[in-house]
């Protein structure tokens, strides 16, 4: 099918129009803007921020493999995909008031002082459960979560006492069971020797018949 049919398709079938503004706008497609249509990954549910892709929140209208297999009929294999990231709290942690699972994404900031860009990561609840009200709608930095954790964490701290005990426990432990293994050995290499004894003079005896 040829850009000129898809494009005569969609102005005189589907009634397909440019953006509408105040003084302009309201036009039949030309191919241009059908090239940009077919183009742009936001259609496959994919956002291109900064030169990265992300997967956006908006229902894709198409899968990634219908808009890759777009491009190569338009001949740009290299179509963009949405930028995969590894994030160290996601699918371990919860959001406290609703339970719903805690998603992350990255920003950028650009620093007027050093005139560069500054990469931050945020994490936040996804209110994806079915009636959700959750009301947790700030974010929260990577570097603020690690230190709420260990603060957690540090309200469990062992008392040295009791390191102590439980240390002293668990030699004590290890030594009855390495004195109980050398018992069992000992008994397996007695019984193998009497086995030995056993059979050398049921050999002798069948030799002397």
């Amino acid at each position: 099918m040829s850009t000129y049919y898809c494009c005569s398709i969609s102005n005189n079938e589907w009634g397909f129009r440019t953006i509408k503004r105040r003084h302009s706008g309201n036009k039949q497609l030309s191919l241009s803007s059908l090239y940009a249509i077919f183009d742009n990954p936001f259609y496959a549910g994919v956002i291109v921020h900064n030169g990265q892709e992300y997967h956006g929140k908006h229902l894709p209208m198409i899968t990634l493999d219908e808009f890759q297999e777009g491009q190569q009929i338009r001949r740009r294999k290299n179509a963009p995909r949405p930028q995969k990231h590894s994030f160290d709290f996601t699918g371990i942690i919860k959001c406290g008031e609703c339970g719903c699972a805690i998603t992350a994404e990255i920003k950028k900031k650009f620093i007027k002082t050093t005139k560069e860009y500054k990469v931050y990561t945020y994490y936040h609840c996804t209110r994806r459960k079915i009636g959700s009200t959750c009301t947790q709608k700030e974010v929260i930095t990577e570097d603020n979560l690690v230190k709420e954790i260990l603060d957690f964490v540090d309200r469990f701290a062992i008392e040295p006492q009791f390191l102590d005990w439980a240390l002293e426990h668990l030699k004590n432990t290890e030594g009855k069971e390495t004195e109980k293994a050398n018992k069992v050995t000992e008994m397996q290499e007695d019984t193998l020797r009497k086995t030995e004894n056993q059979l050398g003079h049921c050999r002798q005896t069948k030799q002397n018949f």
